[in-house]
Order: C-alpha cells, then structure tokens, then sequence
C-alpha cells in the first residue's frame, strides 16, 4: 500500500517497518521540507522523525543554515527503488 499525507506536524506516529508474516517490510518514504522563507527540500528516508531531526539539529549540509524545517508531505512506498523513483517526479 503506497500511502501519501500532508502533515500539519514536525513529529509523527510513522511506522519504520511492518511485519507481514514471516516477513519485515521497511518502508521508505520521499519527503518535502519548507522553511519559514518558503524554500523547499525533498528527500527520501526509512525514518521520518530521525531524518527531520538531522535536518532541524543541523546534521545536513543543505539544510542546516535554512530551518527550521516543517514536514510539508509524505508519500510511503514500499521499498527504496520505488521511493528514488517517486522522488524523480518531484525534482
């Protein structure tokens, strides 16, 4: 299940894997980040809450002189490919 949300909050109740039987599934997600400036950032991650956490602590070089940042969408995907894919449309 591919699964898209806006987020109104910087913290989120977002799974960072399933289990599907005898299976762990492990989710990516393709995000986009907006500053109090309007300037956008899309990335991809496992973890939602830990990557929003390196960009607002000023762990990633593109971001750190740019927040805070807000979580403005996420779209869940079912494996890294697909979330790599589905962020190509959006860049």
């Amino acid at each position: 299940m591919v699964e898209s949300r806006p987020v109104g909050i910087n913290r989120l109740a977002v799974p960072t894997g399933r289990d599907l039987g005898s299976q762990f599934f492990m989710a990516y997600y393709v995000y986009i980040l907006k500053n109090p400036d309007d300037r956008f950032y899309i990335g991809q991650t496992s973890d939602l809450n830990k990557r929003l956490e390196r960009h607002n602590s000023g762990r990633v070089f593109w971001t750190k002189a740019r927040g805070p940042w807000e979580l403005a969408h996420w779209k869940e995907f079912p494996d890294r490919p697909k979330s790599l894919a589905g962020s190509g449309g959006l860049r």
